[in-house]
């Protein structure tokens, strides 16, 4: 029972990671006009554990870009977070890919994070699923 358990835990991380990929790669195709944004605020999101044995805690680091796109200007927080508290400063120039049926879904030209977080959730699934199969018992 345990083994099913893992091979299908690594399943369904491997189709979490193809999703991540797909809707990413989706985005991208509708994402064709062009606009420089700036950086109007970093938003700090902080996580703690949830076990009370363990103190961990992490930042998470949001941009909010304001851009123009055509007679409209907007101002949104990116949907991607960073570790890096300094990847992004109030006053930096970004230049963004937006969707022009749809601005106010954008994307920061040349980031590759969401393939990056795709990619590790299938390298992960694998992983896991073939230990799944090449395990006899799980303790």
């Amino acid at each position: 029972m345990k083994k099913l358990l893992v091979i299908l835990f690594g399943l369904v991380a491997i189709g979490v990671g193809i999703f991540l990929l797909v809707t990413g790669n989706s985005m991208k195709k509708r994402c064709t006009a062009e606009a420089v944004g700036t950086v109007v605020e970093v938003i700090e999101e902080r996580e703690e554990s949830a076990d009370p044995d363990t103190v961990s805690i992490t930042y998470t680091y949001y941009p909010v870009i304001e851009y123009t796109a055509g007679d409209k200007t907007l101002t949104q927080k990116y949907s991607t977070g960073y570790g890096n508290r300094n990847k992004f400063k109030v006053g930096d120039k970004i230049e963004i890919l937006y969707d022009p049926s749809k601005p106010e879904d954008y994307l920061i030209k040349n980031d590759k994070s969401s393939n990056l977080i795709g990619i590790a959730f299938i390298a992960v699934g694998a992983v896991v699923t073939v230990i799944g199969i090449v395990k006899r018992n799980f303790v």
